[in-house]
Protein backbone atom coordinates (compact mmCIF):
# COMPACT_ATOMS: atom_id res chain seq x y z
CA UNK A 1 0.00 0.00 0.00
CA UNK A 2 1.46 3.48 -1.24
CA UNK A 3 0.83 6.71 1.37
CA UNK A 4 -1.21 8.80 -0.01
CA UNK A 5 -1.49 12.52 0.72
CA UNK A 6 -4.29 14.77 0.36
CA UNK A 7 -4.03 18.65 0.94
CA UNK A 8 -7.52 19.89 1.82
CA UNK A 9 -9.05 17.30 -0.32
CA UNK A 10 -9.80 17.54 -4.00
CA UNK A 11 -11.91 20.64 -4.89
CA UNK A 12 -14.01 21.30 -8.18
CA UNK A 13 -17.25 23.37 -8.84
CA UNK A 14 -20.51 22.25 -10.28
CA UNK A 15 -23.35 23.24 -11.93
CA UNK A 16 -26.77 21.97 -10.77
CA UNK A 17 -29.14 22.26 -13.71
CA UNK A 18 -28.73 22.96 -17.48
CA UNK A 19 -27.67 26.01 -18.83
CA UNK A 20 -30.36 28.96 -18.14
CA UNK A 21 -30.86 31.81 -21.27
CA UNK A 22 -28.22 33.99 -20.71
CA UNK A 23 -30.31 36.97 -22.20
CA UNK A 24 -32.67 36.86 -19.50
CA UNK A 25 -32.48 39.77 -17.13
CA UNK A 26 -31.48 39.50 -13.52
CA UNK A 27 -34.08 41.20 -11.51
CA UNK A 28 -33.11 40.32 -8.45
CA UNK A 29 -33.27 42.88 -5.63
CA UNK A 30 -29.66 43.74 -4.73
CA UNK A 31 -28.42 46.09 -1.56
CA UNK A 32 -25.67 48.04 -1.69
CA UNK A 33 -26.34 49.45 2.48
CA UNK A 34 -28.27 49.17 5.05
CA UNK A 35 -28.03 52.06 7.67
CA UNK A 36 -27.84 51.33 10.73
CA UNK A 37 -26.39 48.27 10.42
CA UNK A 38 -27.70 47.01 13.74
CA UNK A 39 -29.66 47.61 16.87
CA UNK A 40 -30.23 46.84 20.47
CA UNK A 41 -32.26 44.00 22.03
CA UNK A 42 -35.42 45.07 23.51
CA UNK A 43 -35.57 48.08 20.97
CA UNK A 44 -36.96 48.69 17.51
CA UNK A 45 -34.75 51.09 14.74
CA UNK A 46 -35.88 52.65 11.86
CA UNK A 47 -33.34 51.15 8.86
CA UNK A 48 -33.00 52.51 5.13
CA UNK A 49 -31.75 49.94 2.25
CA UNK A 50 -30.15 50.97 -0.50
CA UNK A 51 -29.84 49.02 -3.64
CA UNK A 52 -31.70 48.28 -6.82
CA UNK A 53 -34.91 46.12 -7.53
CA UNK A 54 -36.38 47.19 -4.05
CA UNK A 55 -39.58 47.86 -5.31
CA UNK A 56 -42.56 45.27 -5.09
CA UNK A 57 -41.65 44.85 -1.99
CA UNK A 58 -43.07 41.36 -0.09
CA UNK A 59 -41.34 41.08 3.38
CA UNK A 60 -37.82 41.06 4.73
CA UNK A 61 -38.03 38.29 7.27
CA UNK A 62 -35.72 36.66 9.95
CA UNK A 63 -34.49 33.15 11.21
CA UNK A 64 -35.87 34.30 14.58
CA UNK A 65 -39.09 34.98 15.34
CA UNK A 66 -38.45 37.46 17.99
CA UNK A 67 -36.78 39.51 15.09
CA UNK A 68 -39.43 41.01 13.01
CA UNK A 69 -39.45 44.02 10.11
CA UNK A 70 -42.62 46.00 9.23
CA UNK A 71 -41.73 47.63 5.89
CA UNK A 72 -42.75 50.94 5.60
CA UNK A 73 -41.90 52.05 2.04
CA UNK A 74 -40.09 50.54 -0.98
CA UNK A 75 -39.02 52.08 -4.66
CA UNK A 76 -36.55 50.94 -7.17
CA UNK A 77 -33.72 52.37 -4.99
CA UNK A 78 -34.85 52.25 -1.26
CA UNK A 79 -36.29 50.68 1.35
CA UNK A 80 -37.36 52.33 4.50
CA UNK A 81 -38.41 49.62 7.36
CA UNK A 82 -39.01 48.99 11.15
CA UNK A 83 -36.91 46.29 12.82
CA UNK A 84 -38.35 45.23 16.24
CA UNK A 85 -35.88 43.12 18.12
CA UNK A 86 -37.09 41.22 20.99
CA UNK A 87 -35.60 41.32 24.45
CA UNK A 88 -33.67 37.98 24.04
CA UNK A 89 -32.11 38.34 21.07
CA UNK A 90 -28.67 37.30 21.33
CA UNK A 91 -26.03 40.09 19.81
CA UNK A 92 -24.04 39.70 16.68
CA UNK A 93 -24.99 39.24 13.37
CA UNK A 94 -28.57 37.73 11.85
CA UNK A 95 -29.58 36.40 8.69
CA UNK A 96 -32.31 38.22 6.76
CA UNK A 97 -34.08 38.20 3.40
CA UNK A 98 -35.58 40.79 1.62
CA UNK A 99 -37.95 39.18 -0.90
CA UNK A 100 -39.79 41.05 -3.80
CA UNK A 101 -42.15 39.67 -6.26
CA UNK A 102 -38.99 38.98 -8.47
CA UNK A 103 -36.68 37.20 -6.32
CA UNK A 104 -34.75 37.79 -2.63
CA UNK A 105 -31.31 39.04 -1.26
CA UNK A 106 -29.80 37.56 1.51
CA UNK A 107 -28.13 39.90 4.27
CA UNK A 108 -27.08 40.31 7.64
CA UNK A 109 -28.01 42.45 10.21
CA UNK A 110 -26.18 43.61 13.80
CA UNK A 111 -27.58 43.06 17.41
CA UNK A 112 -25.35 44.82 19.68
CA UNK A 113 -25.20 45.43 23.40
CA UNK A 114 -24.33 49.19 24.03
CA UNK A 115 -26.61 52.22 23.76
CA UNK A 116 -26.33 53.88 20.23
CA UNK A 117 -25.91 57.12 18.51
CA UNK A 118 -26.18 58.66 15.36
CA UNK A 119 -23.16 60.55 13.69
CA UNK A 120 -24.33 63.70 12.46
CA UNK A 121 -23.14 66.05 10.16
CA UNK A 122 -20.95 68.60 9.68
CA UNK A 123 -18.31 66.75 11.97
CA UNK A 124 -15.38 67.22 9.34
CA UNK A 125 -13.05 68.63 12.20
CA UNK A 126 -12.24 69.32 15.45
CA UNK A 127 -14.50 72.44 15.73
CA UNK A 128 -17.33 70.95 14.66
CA UNK A 129 -16.77 67.62 16.55
CA UNK A 130 -19.81 65.86 17.48
CA UNK A 131 -20.01 65.37 21.00
CA UNK A 132 -20.23 61.29 22.70
CA UNK A 133 -20.27 59.93 25.64
CA UNK A 134 -18.45 56.71 26.39
CA UNK A 135 -19.40 53.61 26.40
CA UNK A 136 -21.34 53.78 22.77
CA UNK A 137 -22.01 52.54 19.19
CA UNK A 138 -22.26 55.28 16.72
CA UNK A 139 -23.82 54.50 13.53
CA UNK A 140 -22.18 56.53 10.27
CA UNK A 141 -21.76 57.02 6.82
CA UNK A 142 -18.58 58.19 6.16
CA UNK A 143 -18.42 60.09 2.61
CA UNK A 144 -15.67 60.20 -0.10
CA UNK A 145 -13.15 62.59 1.56
CA UNK A 146 -15.29 62.57 4.40
CA UNK A 147 -14.05 62.71 7.77
CA UNK A 148 -16.03 61.77 11.07
CA UNK A 149 -14.77 63.45 14.27
CA UNK A 150 -16.25 62.55 17.46
CA UNK A 151 -15.36 64.39 21.33
CA UNK A 152 -15.10 62.49 24.30
CA UNK A 153 -13.43 62.55 27.79
CA UNK A 154 -11.17 60.34 29.37
CA UNK A 155 -9.89 59.65 32.68
CA UNK A 156 -5.94 59.25 32.91
CA UNK A 157 -5.39 55.23 33.28
CA UNK A 158 -8.56 53.76 31.28
CA UNK A 159 -7.93 51.60 28.41
CA UNK A 160 -10.50 52.75 25.46
CA UNK A 161 -11.42 50.09 23.09
CA UNK A 162 -12.15 51.54 19.32
CA UNK A 163 -13.69 48.89 16.84
CA UNK A 164 -15.19 49.83 13.61
CA UNK A 165 -17.48 47.35 12.78
CA UNK A 166 -18.04 47.44 8.75
CA UNK A 167 -16.91 45.08 6.36
CA UNK A 168 -17.48 42.27 8.81
CA UNK A 169 -20.85 43.29 8.67
CA UNK A 170 -21.51 43.47 5.30
CA UNK A 171 -20.52 47.15 4.55
CA UNK A 172 -18.72 47.92 1.73
CA UNK A 173 -16.58 50.62 3.86
CA UNK A 174 -12.67 50.30 4.05
CA UNK A 175 -12.22 52.77 7.15
CA UNK A 176 -10.04 53.79 9.05
CA UNK A 177 -9.56 55.47 12.70
CA UNK A 178 -7.17 57.76 14.20
CA UNK A 179 -7.10 59.06 17.84
CA UNK A 180 -6.54 63.11 18.50
CA UNK A 181 -5.48 64.98 21.19
CA UNK A 182 -7.07 68.64 21.72
CA UNK A 183 -4.35 70.22 19.18
CA UNK A 184 -4.69 67.86 16.63
CA UNK A 185 -1.67 65.63 17.37
CA UNK A 186 -2.19 62.26 16.19
CA UNK A 187 -1.89 59.66 18.96
CA UNK A 188 -2.72 56.60 17.28
CA UNK A 189 -3.94 54.71 13.91
CA UNK A 190 -5.18 51.93 12.48
CA UNK A 191 -6.18 50.75 9.02
CA UNK A 192 -6.75 46.98 8.73
CA UNK A 193 -6.99 44.88 12.31
CA UNK A 194 -8.83 42.26 11.02
CA UNK A 195 -8.72 39.89 7.63
CA UNK A 196 -11.94 41.96 6.64
CA UNK A 197 -10.04 45.04 6.77
CA UNK A 198 -11.90 46.73 10.08
CA UNK A 199 -9.81 49.12 12.30
CA UNK A 200 -9.55 48.40 15.76
CA UNK A 201 -7.49 50.39 18.10
CA UNK A 202 -6.76 50.23 22.04
CA UNK A 203 -5.80 53.68 23.13
CA UNK A 204 -3.88 53.84 27.21
CA UNK A 205 -5.10 57.30 28.33
CA UNK A 206 -2.12 59.36 29.67
CA UNK A 207 -3.65 62.36 30.92
CA UNK A 208 -7.03 63.24 31.48
CA UNK A 209 -8.74 65.54 29.42
CA UNK A 210 -10.81 66.01 26.03
CA UNK A 211 -9.52 63.77 23.14
CA UNK A 212 -11.43 63.20 19.62
CA UNK A 213 -11.89 60.08 17.45
CA UNK A 214 -11.51 60.20 13.81
CA UNK A 215 -13.06 57.60 10.90
CA UNK A 216 -12.10 57.83 7.63
CA UNK A 217 -12.04 55.90 4.54
CA UNK A 218 -8.87 54.24 3.84
CA UNK A 219 -6.94 56.49 1.02
CA UNK A 220 -10.24 59.09 1.85
CA UNK A 221 -12.58 56.52 -0.33
CA UNK A 222 -16.04 56.90 1.08
CA UNK A 223 -19.84 57.08 -0.72
CA UNK A 224 -23.49 57.46 0.82
CA UNK A 225 -23.28 53.59 0.63
CA UNK A 226 -19.90 53.51 3.70
CA UNK A 227 -21.87 52.66 6.59
CA UNK A 228 -19.98 51.40 9.65
CA UNK A 229 -20.48 51.03 13.25
CA UNK A 230 -17.96 52.79 15.63
CA UNK A 231 -17.61 50.94 19.16
CA UNK A 232 -16.54 53.45 21.48
CA UNK A 233 -15.73 53.11 25.15
CA UNK A 234 -13.46 51.32 28.17
CA UNK A 235 -15.25 47.87 27.28
CA UNK A 236 -14.17 44.39 27.26
CA UNK A 237 -12.16 43.27 24.24
CA UNK A 238 -11.02 39.62 24.01
CA UNK A 239 -7.79 38.93 21.80
CA UNK A 240 -7.51 35.22 22.38
CA UNK A 241 -8.92 32.58 24.34
CA UNK A 242 -7.29 29.31 25.39
CA UNK A 243 -7.98 26.43 24.50
CA UNK A 244 -10.10 27.64 21.38
CA UNK A 245 -12.42 24.31 21.85
CA UNK A 246 -14.55 22.46 24.58
CA UNK A 247 -15.32 19.02 24.36
CA UNK A 248 -18.97 17.99 25.18
CA UNK A 249 -19.70 16.21 28.43
CA UNK A 250 -16.63 17.77 29.81
CA UNK A 251 -15.66 20.55 32.63
CA UNK A 252 -12.20 22.21 30.89
CA UNK A 253 -10.55 25.63 32.26
CA UNK A 254 -10.27 28.49 29.38
CA UNK A 255 -7.90 31.40 29.89
CA UNK A 256 -9.06 34.57 28.48
CA UNK A 257 -6.45 37.35 27.39
CA UNK A 258 -7.79 41.16 26.33
CA UNK A 259 -8.49 44.43 28.32
CA UNK A 260 -10.77 45.42 30.58
CA UNK A 261 -11.53 42.07 31.37
CA UNK A 262 -10.97 42.48 35.66
CA UNK A 263 -14.92 43.12 35.96
CA UNK A 264 -16.02 40.35 33.67
CA UNK A 265 -18.49 37.92 36.20
CA UNK A 266 -20.15 35.84 33.89
CA UNK A 267 -19.20 34.13 30.51
CA UNK A 268 -22.22 31.94 28.61
CA UNK A 269 -21.80 29.83 25.37
CA UNK A 270 -24.37 30.63 22.51
CA UNK A 271 -27.77 31.16 23.86
CA UNK A 272 -27.90 30.09 27.55
CA UNK A 273 -26.80 26.26 26.68
CA UNK A 274 -23.73 26.47 29.51
CA UNK A 275 -22.27 29.22 31.72
CA UNK A 276 -18.74 29.43 33.01
CA UNK A 277 -17.44 29.83 36.74
CA UNK A 278 -14.81 32.34 37.06
CA UNK A 279 -11.56 31.19 38.75
CA UNK A 280 -9.35 34.73 38.87
CA UNK A 281 -9.77 37.87 36.94
CA UNK A 282 -7.61 40.87 36.39
CA UNK A 283 -7.49 43.57 34.07
CA UNK A 284 -5.25 41.60 31.37
CA UNK A 285 -6.08 38.02 31.87
CA UNK A 286 -9.04 35.91 33.01
CA UNK A 287 -9.82 32.35 33.81
CA UNK A 288 -13.02 30.55 34.23
CA UNK A 289 -13.85 26.63 34.12
CA UNK A 290 -16.94 25.87 32.12
CA UNK A 291 -18.83 22.08 31.75
CA UNK A 292 -20.68 21.64 28.21
CA UNK A 293 -23.26 19.35 28.12
CA UNK A 294 -22.92 16.27 25.74
CA UNK A 295 -26.24 17.67 24.45
CA UNK A 296 -24.92 20.04 22.45
CA UNK A 297 -24.82 19.88 19.00
CA UNK A 298 -21.02 19.64 17.83
CA UNK A 299 -19.62 23.07 15.83
CA UNK A 300 -18.96 27.07 15.97
CA UNK A 301 -20.64 29.33 18.91
CA UNK A 302 -19.83 32.53 20.32
CA UNK A 303 -19.21 33.06 23.87
CA UNK A 304 -20.91 35.80 25.83
CA UNK A 305 -18.50 38.28 28.55
CA UNK A 306 -21.01 40.29 30.91
CA UNK A 307 -20.10 42.63 33.57
CA UNK A 308 -23.26 42.70 35.52
CA UNK A 309 -25.85 43.58 33.06
CA UNK A 310 -23.34 45.02 30.61
CA UNK A 311 -22.34 42.61 27.69
CA UNK A 312 -18.92 43.06 26.43
CA UNK A 313 -19.65 44.61 22.29
CA UNK A 314 -17.96 41.68 21.24
CA UNK A 315 -18.25 38.15 21.10
CA UNK A 316 -15.89 35.17 20.96
CA UNK A 317 -15.87 32.03 18.94
CA UNK A 318 -15.55 28.69 20.50
CA UNK A 319 -15.32 25.43 18.96
CA UNK A 320 -17.47 22.75 20.46
CA UNK A 321 -16.53 18.76 19.29
CA UNK A 322 -16.30 15.10 20.41
CA UNK A 323 -12.15 15.81 21.03
CA UNK A 324 -10.19 15.84 23.68
CA UNK A 325 -8.88 19.43 23.84
CA UNK A 326 -5.47 20.31 25.04
CA UNK A 327 -3.02 23.00 25.17
CA UNK A 328 0.42 23.21 23.73
CA UNK A 329 3.27 22.99 26.04
CA UNK A 330 6.01 25.47 26.77
CA UNK A 331 8.84 23.33 25.30
CA UNK A 332 7.84 21.34 21.59
CA UNK A 333 10.70 21.71 19.49
CA UNK A 334 11.74 19.48 16.64
CA UNK A 335 14.30 17.44 19.48
CA UNK A 336 11.76 17.68 22.44
CA UNK A 337 8.28 17.19 20.56
CA UNK A 338 4.91 17.67 22.70
CA UNK A 339 3.26 13.69 22.57
CA UNK A 340 0.10 13.77 21.42
CA UNK A 341 -2.54 10.55 21.20
CA UNK A 342 -5.38 11.27 18.56
CA UNK A 343 -8.29 11.67 17.95
CA UNK A 344 -7.37 15.45 19.75
CA UNK A 345 -7.30 18.49 19.34
CA UNK A 346 -4.55 20.91 20.74
CA UNK A 347 -4.22 24.92 20.89
CA UNK A 348 -1.30 27.10 20.93
CA UNK A 349 0.13 30.24 19.76
CA UNK A 350 2.99 30.96 17.27
CA UNK A 351 4.52 33.58 19.42
CA UNK A 352 7.79 34.72 17.84
CA UNK A 353 9.46 34.87 14.07
CA UNK A 354 10.19 31.63 13.27
CA UNK A 355 8.27 29.35 15.82
CA UNK A 356 8.02 26.24 14.70
CA UNK A 357 5.50 24.02 17.10
CA UNK A 358 6.06 19.98 16.76
CA UNK A 359 4.07 17.15 17.94
CA UNK A 360 4.66 13.81 17.91
CA UNK A 361 2.05 10.55 17.98
CA UNK A 362 1.82 7.01 16.78
CA UNK A 363 -0.19 5.64 13.97
CA UNK A 364 -1.32 2.19 12.59
CA UNK A 365 0.06 0.89 9.17
CA UNK A 366 -3.38 1.50 6.67
CA UNK A 367 -4.97 4.25 9.17
CA UNK A 368 -6.22 7.76 7.41
CA UNK A 369 -5.35 10.49 9.29
CA UNK A 370 -6.63 14.18 9.18
CA UNK A 371 -4.35 17.25 10.10
CA UNK A 372 -7.27 20.08 10.68
CA UNK A 373 -6.77 23.68 11.07
CA UNK A 374 -8.06 26.58 12.84
CA UNK A 375 -7.26 29.81 12.80
CA UNK A 376 -7.91 32.41 10.37
CA UNK A 377 -11.77 30.92 10.16
CA UNK A 378 -11.40 31.87 13.68
CA UNK A 379 -10.38 35.59 13.33
CA UNK A 380 -6.87 35.53 13.51
CA UNK A 381 -4.29 36.86 11.18
CA UNK A 382 -1.57 34.02 11.11
CA UNK A 383 -1.61 31.72 8.08
CA UNK A 384 -0.45 28.21 9.58
CA UNK A 385 1.24 25.58 7.54
CA UNK A 386 1.21 21.79 8.72
CA UNK A 387 4.42 19.45 7.63
CA UNK A 388 4.52 15.93 8.28
CA UNK A 389 7.65 13.70 9.23
CA UNK A 390 8.72 10.29 10.23
CA UNK A 391 10.11 9.95 13.43
CA UNK A 392 13.84 9.92 12.07
CA UNK A 393 12.64 13.86 10.60
CA UNK A 394 12.10 12.13 7.02
CA UNK A 395 9.05 14.01 5.01
CA UNK A 396 6.25 12.95 4.05
CA UNK A 397 3.64 15.60 3.45
CA UNK A 398 2.40 19.34 3.34
CA UNK A 399 -0.27 21.15 3.53
CA UNK A 400 -0.77 25.16 2.90
CA UNK A 401 -4.18 26.88 1.90
CA UNK A 402 -7.38 25.16 2.41
CA UNK A 403 -9.21 26.55 -0.32
CA UNK A 404 -8.70 27.91 -3.81
CA UNK A 405 -9.54 32.08 -2.98
CA UNK A 406 -12.73 33.12 -4.32
CA UNK A 407 -15.13 36.07 -4.18
CA UNK A 408 -17.98 33.83 -3.25
CA UNK A 409 -16.37 32.30 0.22
CA UNK A 410 -14.88 33.90 3.27
CA UNK A 411 -11.28 34.13 3.75
CA UNK A 412 -9.53 31.13 4.49
CA UNK A 413 -6.06 30.12 4.82
CA UNK A 414 -6.56 27.26 7.43
CA UNK A 415 -4.88 23.88 6.01
CA UNK A 416 -6.26 20.65 5.72
CA UNK A 417 -3.90 17.39 5.26
CA UNK A 418 -5.58 13.83 4.98
CA UNK A 419 -2.77 11.32 5.03
CA UNK A 420 -2.72 7.61 4.76
CA UNK A 421 0.01 5.65 7.05
CA UNK A 422 1.87 2.87 5.17
CA UNK A 423 3.72 1.41 8.45
CA UNK A 424 2.82 1.48 11.75
CA UNK A 425 4.82 3.85 13.70
CA UNK A 426 5.63 6.92 15.42
CA UNK A 427 5.22 9.84 13.28
CA UNK A 428 6.06 13.78 14.21
CA UNK A 429 3.71 17.04 12.80
CA UNK A 430 5.18 20.61 13.12
CA UNK A 431 2.52 23.39 12.41
CA UNK A 432 4.43 27.07 11.49
CA UNK A 433 3.16 30.07 10.03
CA UNK A 434 3.63 30.15 6.05
CA UNK A 435 5.54 33.72 6.22
CA UNK A 436 7.68 32.24 9.44
CA UNK A 437 5.94 35.15 11.23
CA UNK A 438 4.67 35.26 14.76
CA UNK A 439 2.85 37.33 17.12
CA UNK A 440 0.79 36.79 20.77
CA UNK A 441 -2.42 36.75 18.55
CA UNK A 442 -1.50 34.20 16.14
CA UNK A 443 -3.70 31.23 17.60
CA UNK A 444 -4.30 27.78 16.29
CA UNK A 445 -6.11 25.01 17.06
CA UNK A 446 -4.94 21.62 15.51
CA UNK A 447 -7.15 18.76 15.15
CA UNK A 448 -6.02 15.17 14.66
CA UNK A 449 -8.15 12.56 13.83
CA UNK A 450 -8.88 9.43 12.01
CA UNK A 451 -11.00 10.04 8.77
CA UNK A 452 -13.00 7.98 6.15
CA UNK A 453 -13.50 9.08 2.18
CA UNK A 454 -16.23 11.30 1.96
CA UNK A 455 -17.58 14.70 0.24
CA UNK A 456 -19.35 17.50 0.78
CA UNK A 457 -21.38 19.86 -1.43
CA UNK A 458 -21.51 24.11 -0.36
CA UNK A 459 -23.41 25.94 -2.76
CA UNK A 460 -21.75 29.83 -3.58
CA UNK A 461 -24.47 31.83 -3.66
CA UNK A 462 -27.63 31.95 -0.80
CA UNK A 463 -29.99 33.54 -3.59
CA UNK A 464 -30.84 32.11 -6.82
CA UNK A 465 -33.52 33.17 -9.46
CA UNK A 466 -35.39 31.59 -11.54
CA UNK A 467 -37.32 31.94 -14.37
CA UNK A 468 -41.11 29.87 -15.13
CA UNK A 469 -40.17 27.42 -17.48
CA UNK A 470 -36.45 27.90 -17.25
CA UNK A 471 -34.16 26.06 -15.62
CA UNK A 472 -31.26 27.43 -13.72
CA UNK A 473 -27.68 26.74 -12.88
CA UNK A 474 -26.93 26.91 -8.70
CA UNK A 475 -23.17 26.82 -8.47
CA UNK A 476 -21.42 24.36 -5.92
CA UNK A 477 -18.11 23.89 -4.54
CA UNK A 478 -17.67 20.04 -4.40
CA UNK A 479 -14.84 18.89 -1.99
CA UNK A 480 -13.54 15.10 -2.23
CA UNK A 481 -12.37 14.46 1.21
CA UNK A 482 -10.17 11.46 2.88
CA UNK A 483 -9.40 9.83 -0.57
CA UNK A 484 -12.71 9.86 -1.91
CA UNK A 485 -12.53 8.49 -5.31
CA UNK A 486 -16.15 7.75 -6.45
CA UNK A 487 -17.92 9.85 -9.32
CA UNK A 488 -20.44 12.09 -7.40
Amino acid sequence: MAATALVGGTFGLAWVGTPADPNLPDLAPSVRSVFPMGGRAGEAVEIRILGRNLNDLVEISFARQDLRAEILSSDYFEVKARIHIGPKVPTGLHDYRLRTSRGTHVGVFDVASLPAAREAEPNNDLPHAQKIDLPVIVDGICEHADYDVFRFHAEAGQILVFDLFARRGGSRFDGALGILDERGNELDFNDDYYIHKDPHLEFEVKTSGTYFVRVAGSEEEGSKYSTYRLIAGAVPYIHRMLPVGARRGATSEFRLSGVNLGKIDRLVLGESLAEGTLTSAQPDQLTFRMAVPASVPAGRYELHAFAGTQEAPLSTPILVSDLEEKLATPVRSRANPQTLTFPVAVSGILERRRAEDFFTFEARAGERVAFDVDSMKLGYLDDPVVVLYTADGKFLASADDRLQQNGSQPPNLDPYLIYQFEHAGRYTVMIRDSAERGAPDYVYRLAIYPVDPDFDLKALTPELTLFRGKTGNLLVRVRRLGGWNTPI
